[in-house]
């Protein structure tokens, strides 16, 4: 292998590992907002 191909490949394994912690961030943070969205569908059913 040259130079670089083991600098690209770790920049590869790099991106990937951000990249998911990255898509899990997102997903924690969009579960509070989704929660309130259906509390509020729930109080508007129930005619609160």
């Amino acid at each position: 292998m040259t130079v670089f191909e083991v600098l690209y490949g770790s920049q590869l394994v790099w991106e990937s590992r951000e990249y998911r912690r990255f898509r899990e961030l997102e997903s924690l943070a969009a579960k509070p907002k989704k929660r309130k969205e259906m509390q509020e569908k729930a109080d508007r059913k129930k005619g609160i």
